[in-house]
């Protein structure tokens, strides 16, 4: 007799039991293909289930990356709004000081301006009175050249000249020399 087809290589037909003890080999054999493959039916509905249970853990990974990403996004939206009102009151400062430092500029500028006209005019000033003192002087010396060919010419005039500035009272004009002594050393009269 004819080995029979494994069940695992081939499927069963009625024509394969063809006498009571084949029927009883092959429902043995059947059996232990039926009890391999719900074994496998088993191992796969397991693996199933651990793979619906990955499944779960990726959706939750998922979704927690998700939850993760969306608080980065307002993160950074905060971020950048912190960062755009820091920037527009470091713009608004660093323009009033730009302001305030161009206003004293201007002002140092006007007072240097007001500080060199006035030098402008004290030298002018000087230099007025530097022409008055040139001035003065010439004509003392005129008055004393004057004076001195007066002095040769005239003899009271020279002796009065002299009489105003002698010793022992240096520079006192004569009239005030006069009366210091008709009042005497002790102050007293002569």
């Amino acid at each position: 007799m004819a080995p029979l087809p494994h069940p695992r290589r081939a499927s069963l037909s009625w024509e394969d039991f063809s006498s009571d003890e084949e029927i009883l080999v092959n429902n043995r054999e059947f059996q232990n293909f039926a009890r391999r493959r719900n074994d496998q039916v088993t191992e796969m509905q397991h693996e199933l289930g651990r793979l619906e249970n990955d499944s779960e853990h990726v959706i939750n990974a998922y979704h927690g990356a998700d939850r993760a990403l969306a608080e980065v996004k307002r993160e950074k939206a905060a971020a950048e709004a912190a960062w755009e009102k820091e920037k527009t009151e470091l713009m608004a400062r660093h323009c009033r000081e730009q302001s305030m430092l161009r206003e004293q500029i201007v002002r140092e500028k006007r007072r240097a301006d007001r500080e060199a006209a006035g030098a402008v005019g004290l030298r002018a000033k000087l230099e007025r009175s530097r022409c008055q003192v040139a001035d003065s002087n010439r004509k003392i010396a005129e008055y004393d050249m004057d004076d001195k060919t007066e002095a040769l010419q005239t003899p009271s005039r020279k002796r009065k000249r002299d009489e105003m500035f002698r010793p022992p009272y240096g520079n006192i004009p004569v009239a005030v020399e006069d009366n210091l002594e008709a009042q005497g050393k002790d102050g007293g009269p002569r």
